[in-house]
């Protein structure tokens, strides 16, 4: 979705809507309410998922227009949840306490609410946070002419546009209140949050695990993916398989194809609605408290208001499990308008921890352009860069133009611009400073000015120096790298990536017409897949379990989600378990453990 000159993409979220209006920001964001802002709609598909936003280059992050993320079915159990005492009902959920408020064991028991005071209601295992990314385009490193200090009045969000380090991001509950202690099942809860564009810079908003959930083992360290396919829209079947995988405690349940007979609309709605039966929970409905049920007439309805933790919200999706469902033959027999509105796009990439799980559509036992070259964009890596700086005169480190600003205080008043050129002497790039030198408080002066002469590093990497003048490109933070990716001694290693896909490239019976129809797209694809050094394959398509390597990863093949196996197959229906531990952690292939679940 794009405004004007800005892009925002959404990952691991299903587009819905989008239009331009006159949009509550929350309060907390230091974005003004009154703002036309272009409002993008989306219901999540994901546990993390996460937005980019880009932009042309001349946008400043303290004028531009604004965008607002308005996301549903997103389980807000992971995030922390603050009560406004002193907030009118559309900003009195928030992910966290404004720094000006205090937090107090209970509101006022007035009607008012009065008081900069919050409670506490819950507290999550993640956070939202922001941060930047500046592209491999050198223009955007170059002397830009309205580097001067953000105004006290200017929004808090802006700083994103500067924090190469994340830093968070302030978020509203919001939806519709019950009506006498009932909600409608079409009623949902969103979590809202604005984002300001950034010139050439690239936001990105995410979702990820506090550190110190981590540590204490709030998060569990080992991931348990579910894993079919072949289901052919038995009903019974799926009944019971979706009860075999519930008992496992997964954390991620994948359809590789033909989950339908032939792809209509009543069949995905009757799947979609009988896995989130089991895997869904609601507030007042979450494990443990069925204080909420559902009524002859098709709504929640709770005991009284202190059974939902959002009293005053309908219908927030406090837990959920994801359900990613791909396509089969089966499913292509239809216009796929029906899949799309129910379970989004047929290529999807999610990103857990450090895991990243790939759905490719394969249907058509082939893979299109346009899904190579997304598939291309997705598995590209931080590549190994050389630099050269030059060596200052005195031998100091080069100034960041915060410093310059300092050093030069007597030539430039509070609030003018400075240059990087003005500072070193010379033509200049103002580049992304390393973890240890970054800080956003201080605005659009938040880099670090060197000579125009520099080959200066990409992807928001610093130029650790082995020489006077040479160097070598290394990162100093996980956002260095990419989604999922993580920085370790200065290299960045990618997540650890399983690709699910329908068709096998290739055949392990040889002669049941079960792989791609083309071999040299195979070749190609495989070759792709080698030189990501994707972990794992898992396909679908043949109604029976096996395992074999081709071109160093392991391939596994499952067929038995519910639909008659193959006559020589030593297996009855099954799923496959897939356990990756330290998934939060540095993940390898040594890490995954695939078993086979009969039920």
């Amino acid at each position: 979705m794009s405004q004007t000159t800005s892009t925002l993409t959404a990952y691991g979220a299903t587009y819905i809507a989008a239009e331009t209006e006159r949009f509550r920001c929350p309060s907390i964001s230091g974005i003004s309410s009154s703002n036309n802002v272009t409002v993008f709609t989306a219901q999540a598909s994901a546990p993390t998922p996460h937005f980019t936003l880009e932009s042309s280059f001349g946008i400043r992050g303290d004028t531009a227009g604004g965008f607002a993320v308005s996301l549903s079915e997103f389980p807000i159990g992971l995030l922390d949840i603050y009560m406004r005492c002193n907030s009118s009902p559309t900003d009195r959920y928030v992910t966290s306490c404004p720094e000006r408020y205090r937090i107090v064991e209970s509101c006022d028991k007035s009607e008012d609410m009065i008081g900069a005071e919050c409670v506490k209601l819950y507290e999550g295992t993640h956070k939202l946070v922001i941060s930047a990314e500046v592209p491999d385009d050198k223009t955007c490193f170059t002397e830009e002419l309205d580097r001067t200090p953000y105004g006290s009045a200017v929004a808090d969000i802006a700083l994103a546009c500067d924090a190469f380090s994340p830093i968070d991001i302030a978020a509203a509950y919001r939806g519709d209140a019950p009506t006498e202690l009932c909600c409608s099942k079409d009623q949902k809860t969103t979590l809202d949050f604005c984002l300001k564009p950034c010139g050439c810079r690239k936001l990105v908003a995410k979702i990820v695990p506090k550190e110190e959930a981590i540590a204490q083992n709030k998060i569990n360290k080992k991931l348990k993916i579910a894993v079919f396919s072949n289901v052919f829209g038995h009903k019974k079947s799926f009944e019971k398989l979706v009860e075999s995988i519930r008992s496992h405690g997964v954390d991620v349940v994948v359809s590789l194809g033909d989950l339908t007979s032939d792809g209509k609309k009543s069949e995905y709605t009757w799947f979609r609605n009988r896995f989130d039966k089991s895997f869904v929970y609601r507030d007042g409905q979450d494990a443990g408290n069925a204080a909420c049920t559902t009524d002859d007439a098709g709504n929640i309805c709770c005991r009284s208001v202190g059974d939902r933790l959002l009293a005053t919200l309908c219908n927030a999706v406090f837990a959920k499990t994801p359900f990613i469902v791909g396509l089969g033959s089966h499913e292509v027999r239809e216009d796929l308008t029906a899949y799309n509105s129910i379970f989004g796009v047929s290529n999807t990439s999610t990103v857990i921890g450090n895991v990243e799980i790939i759905v490719l559509d394969t249907a058509d036992a082939s893979i299109n352009a346009p899904t190579k070259e997304w598939l291309s964009g997705i598995l590209s890596n931080v590549k190994s860069q050389t630099c050269e700086i030059p060596k200052r005169a005195d031998g100091s480190p080069w100034p960041t133009l915060a410093e310059c600003r300092t050093q030069m205080a007597d030539s430039y008043a509070a609030g003018d611009a400075i240059s990087c050129r003005a500072c070193i002497g010379e033509e200049a790039y103002c580049i992304v400073p390393d973890a240890e030198r970054s800080e956003p408080s201080v605005g659009p002066e938040n880099c670090i000015c060197v000579p125009i002469t520099s080959k200066i590093c990409r992807s928001n990497q610093t130029c650790r120096m082995t020489d006077d003048s040479h160097g070598t490109c290394v990162c100093t933070r996980n956002e260095d790298c990419g989604i999922g990716a993580t920085c370790v001694d200065g290299a960045c290693k990618p997540p650890l990536r399983l690709v699910m896909t329908y068709t096998p490239p290739f055949d392990k019976y040889g002669t049941r017409n079960n792989a791609f129809t083309s071999k040299s797209q195979a070749v190609s694809l495989m070759s792709l897949l080698a030189k990501a050094g994707v972990a794992a394959i898992f396909s679908g398509k043949s109604a029976d379990y096996g395992q074999f390597s081709m071109a160093g990863i392991p391939i596994y093949i499952t067929g038995g989600g519910g639909a008659s196996m193959e006559a020589f197959s030593k297996y009855g229906n099954h799923w496959l378990k897939v356990e990756i531990d330290n998934a939060y952690g540095n993940p390898t292939r040594d890490d995954i453990n695939v078993s086979v679940v009969e039920f």
